[in-house]
């Protein structure tokens, strides 16, 4: 503390820095403050010596009252403080960095993350669950048959098989696989199956392409079901109906005909034709 007047026997009060007159005693303020002791800042928008410029800062900023340095708040950087953070920076200057994830937009004041459409949390790290989709996954998925949902868009992804805005159709006849794109080998009369492309044959076919026909102890759809007819090795591939042997007779071709026994009872069904043998 300083002194001054007659013999230095006063003592000067002048506060922040300020330097009194040796004489009378005067403060004499450093920038940035004033009063009669400089006990006071410059009044908020002004700064420098006996507080007479004005600052220029701009969006609620403070400026130093010494310097009149911009001093920017949450948000805002620059020399005024006239510019919003750019991406990727908040707080006070945009001193701070974000840690948003997936193209999420972090805010400028308080860094909280801004998910984009289809994801969520702290930092928008994850995509929404199974079944949502959208801004802050509240949109439901609407596919069917096993499809999946776009997290984003909500766009169905068929599984083989299906087709459809939501998958909601089965392939047409003759395709197959993802998308229905792959044409099915099952000939004119066989079905495929349309996740697999596999053939379902029509009756009395078989094999690849359906184009075997079934062997003479089998019948029906891909040559799956088996004869019955008795004391014969064969049967119609389509129907099963039994072709009896000679000397065979009745639907199963298990009741032997005997000498003129067909003639008293009379054509029977699975009797082989006279002109053919019977």
């Amino acid at each position: 503390m300083g002194t001054y007047g007659a013999n230095c026997t006063k003592y000067c009060m002048c506060q922040n820095g300020g330097q009194c007159d040796p004489v009378t005693g005067q403060c004499i303020c450093l920038g940035g403050y004033h009063g009669d002791n400089c006990e006071m800042a410059c009044p908020p928008g002004f700064w420098g010596e006996k507080c007479l410029e004005k600052c220029l800062c701009e969006n609620g900023a403070r400026c130093d009252p010494e310097t009149g340095h911009c001093q920017c708040g949450l948000g805002w950087t620059g020399q005024l403080c006239d510019q919003e953070c750019p991406p990727g920076k908040f707080g006070a200057n945009c001193s701070k960095s974000c840690d948003c994830m997936n193209g999420a937009v972090c805010h400028s004041v308080t860094g909280c993350c801004q998910c984009t459409e289809g994801w969520y949390g702290q930092i928008c790290e994850h995509a929404c669950p199974p079944g949502f989709f959208g801004k802050d996954c509240n949109m439901t998925c609407d596919c069917q048959n096993g499809a999946r949902c776009n997290h984003v868009t909500g766009q169905c992804t068929c599984v083989p098989g299906y087709f459809g805005d939501k998958c909601e159709k089965v392939c047409p006849k003759g395709r197959y696989g993802m998308n229905c794109l792959e044409k099915c080998e099952c000939g004119e009369d066989g079905e495929c199956d349309p996740l697999t492309g596999e053939c379902k044959c029509a009756p009395g076919h078989a094999g690849l392409g359906c184009l075997s026909s079934c062997r003479r102890v089998h019948y029906g759809p891909n040559c799956q079901l088996t004869c019955n007819c008795g004391q014969s090795d064969y049967c119609d591939s389509v129907s099963g109906k039994c072709i009896c042997q000679k000397g065979w007779v009745g639907a199963n071709c298990d009741t032997p005909a005997g000498n003129g026994e067909r003639f008293r009872r009379g054509p029977q069904r699975g009797d082989i034709p006279g002109h053919l043998g019977g």
